[in-house]
């Protein structure tokens, strides 16, 4: 759970968990919403508990984010004719590294730079579908083969940086540690010192 002030007498506030049955009620419903969330935070200060119970139900909303495991992103098919899946939708990570945002942008570089490079026209030839169609989808593999090694370290180390707050073992904890050092080395900023390039 995470909230945030915005003035005197509004809060912003959010609970993350996993997608239940229920939800598909809930999405819905916003008093079961309501309620099933309060439930669902037994254990947590009475105060958080009170302002779920409190909410005005009308700013109540429930929104699934599917996210990616690294797997995912190094198997996963992104591309289908000239339609491609990028940023967060390609490659949502938790919060645990701080480089969604930056990564979103540096795939928008790398996609532009791809689009530019192949969809210049020849001088004297006329546009025609099907060689602009050939060109944007070696554009968009392109785009693909240079991004994916990029976005498995990103989702790889964020994906370890969440397991080792998660989980309460302590062995866990030092074997993701090695892990971490292992493939991304000591430098902490290691995932944030990258250059893609220049469009």
């Amino acid at each position: 759970m995470g909230m945030v002030p915005v003035n005197d007498h509004l809060v912003h506030w959010f609970v993350g968990r996993p997608w239940i049955f229920e939800d598909s009620i809930a999405q819905h419903d916003t008093t079961f919403l309501r309620d099933l969330t309060a439930d669902m935070m037994k254990g947590l200060p009475d105060k958080l508990i009170d302002m779920v119970r409190k909410v005005d139900l009308n700013s109540l909303s429930l929104t699934c984010v599917r996210y990616r495991t690294p797997w995912d992103v190094a198997f996963g098919t992104f591309r289908k004719g000239t339609t491609i899946v990028v940023g967060d939708a390609m490659h949502v990570t938790g919060p645990y590294i701080g480089q969604g945002g930056s990564v979103c942008m540096e795939d928008a570089v790398v996609l532009a730079r791809c689009l530019a490079g192949e969809l210049h026209f020849p001088e004297g030839r006329s546009y025609d579908d099907g060689w602009l169609r050939t060109r944007a989808v070696k554009a968009m593999d392109g785009y693909l083969r240079e991004r994916k090694p990029r976005l498995l370290r990103v989702s790889l180390e964020a994906y370890l940086m969440g397991l080792m707050y998660a989980t309460p073992f302590k062995i866990l904890k030092i074997l993701i540690m090695v892990t971490l050092v292992a493939f991304f080395g000591h430098g902490a900023l290691g995932h944030a010192q990258y250059d893609c390039g220049t469009l």
